[in-house]
């Protein structure tokens, strides 16, 4: 539960200037297979004009909440659909 609840992109939320900003909670163990995945994330956010925040929770449960709760409540509040 603990990677499913890490690994979801916590946010998305429209930018000022019409691009995306993206969230995004990394569990970091095993850190060669998160590494890859923020590199693709950020290749593939260059191509859509979108940014992408990461947050590290250094594989810990408690921090991994905290993150996710400190995203959402990120003003303007996000769009949830």
């Amino acid at each position: 539960m603990f990677i499913v609840a890490a690994v979801l992109v916590a946010a998305v939320q429209q930018g000022r200037a019409g691009n995306l900003r993206i969230a995004f909670i990394d569990p970091t163990s095993p850190p060669s297979f998160w590494s890859l995945v923020v590199e693709t994330m950020r290749a593939a956010a260059s191509e859509l004009n979108a940014t992408v925040e990461v947050r590290e929770t250094g594989h810990s449960y408690d921090k991994a909440i905290a993150l996710t709760k400190s995203v959402l409540a990120e003003t303007p509040p996000l769009p949830i659909t």
